[in-house]
C-alpha cells in the first residue's frame, strides 16, 4: 500500500513510494501537482533548494490539510552552499521556504569531495537540534560513502540515486545493504525513454499495467523507494497504481540483466567537483 513505511537507520521511517518535484519552468506548476499526490496519498514529497520550487511545494503542503506529522518532506543542500560555508544558512532558506519547522529528511544534493565530511557534520548537528528527522545523501558512490562512515559518527540513512533496470547498480545496492542505507531511486521510469522496450512490454502486458508501473514496482521489489515525478494528474495517479501486483521472481532476474550503464542525467560523479 501507498502508506506502507520502511524503517530508517536514523529511528524514523520513510514512505515507501514518493512524489518528486523537480520541473522545468514555470516552477509554479509544482503546487497544484503536489496537491493532486497528496490528494492521492503520496505522503513523501521530495525537494531541494536547487530546483527554485520550495515556495510552491510549501503552499501546496499548507493548503492539504494533512496533518505535519503524516508528511514526509525532503529538501536538499546544494553545493554552493557547502563552498561557502553556509549549509546552515542554505537550510534555514529551505525550512523558510517550505513554513516548516522541521525537515523529515535532509540530504547532501551532490558530493563535493574537499567538503563532504564537513557538510555532514553540520548535517549531523541539525539532526540532533530536531531541525532534520534524518539525513542522508544524494548521488553518491561507494567511496564517498566510505569517507563518511570512516569520519563520522552516523550513517546515512538514505542514497537518493538514479536507480532502474536500464541502470542497475547492483554494487552500490549491496553496499548500501549492508550499512543499513536505503536506496531512494529517481528517474525510476527512465523519464519514458525505455517505454518502447519490447522486454519490458511484455511484462506489463502480463500484469495489465503500464511500463511505468512496472519501472516503479521494479524498484519497489528491491527494497528501494521510487519517487516519481510527473505534472500530469493522470500520471500521477498512475504511478501510485503499483501495489496490486507483483513482479516474480523471474521477472525481477530478467530485469535485473537489462542493465547497460544508462543514465538519464549524465554521467556519475566520479570527478564531483566538476558537475
Amino acid at each position: 500500500m501507498i502508506s506502507s513505511k520502511i524503517g530508517l537507520n536514523q529511528g524514523t521511517s520513510i514512505p515507501v513510494l514518493g512524489f518528486g518535484t523537480y520541473c522545468d519552468p514555470p516552477r509554479e506548476r509544482v503546487e497544484h501537482a503536489v496537491e493532486i499526490a497528496i490528494d492521492v496519498g503520496y505522503r513523501l514529497i521530495d525537494t531541494a533548494m536547487i530546483y527554485q520550487n520550495e515556495k510552491y511545494v510549501g503552499a501546496a503542503i499548507a493548503s492539504a490539510g494533512v496533518p505535519r506529522d503524516e508528511l514526509f518532506v525532503t529538501t536538499k543542500v546544494y553545493k554552493d552552499a557547502m563552498r561557502m560555508n553556509a549549509v546552515r544558512d542554505s537550510f534555514e532558506e529551505s525550512l523558510e521556504n517550505l513554513g516548516l519547522e522541521y525537515v523529515d529528511l535532509l540530504l547532501i544534493h551532490r558530493p563535493l569531495s574537499e567538503l563532504n565530511v564537513a557538510t555532514w557534520h553540520v548535517l549531523e548537528d541539525l539532526y540532533n537540534e530536531g531541525l532534520a528527522k534524518a539525513i542522508g545523501v544524494s548521488n553518491f558512490l561507494i567511496r564517498h560513502l566510505e569517507t563518511l562512515c570512516e569520519t563520522s559518527e552516523s550513517v546515512p540513512a538514505v542514497n537518493q540515486v538514479e536507480f532502474h533496470p536500464f541502470l542497475f547498480r547492483s554494487e552500490l545496492l549491496e553496499y548500501c545493504t549492508q550499512h543499513g542505507i536505503i536506496i531512494e531511486s529517481y528517474s525510476p521510469m527512465v523519464l519514458g525513454k525505455r517505454s518502447d522496450d519490447e522486454r519490458l512490454q511484455v511484462i506489463a502486458t502480463a500484469h495489465g499495467k503500464t511500463p511505468a508501473q512496472v519501472l516503479i514496482r521494479w524498484s519497489i521489489q528491491h527494497g528501494c523507494v521510487p519517487i516519481p515525478r510527473s505534472m500530469s494528474e493522470n500520471h500521477i495517479r498512475e504511478n501510485a497504481d503499483v501495489f496490486d501486483f507483483t513482479l516474480s521472481d523471474d521477472e525481477m532476474a530478467g530485469m535485473d540483466g537489462w542493465n547497460e550503464d544508462y543514465s538519464v542525467i549524465g554521467p556519475d560523479p566520479d570527478e564531483p567537483d566538476l558537475h
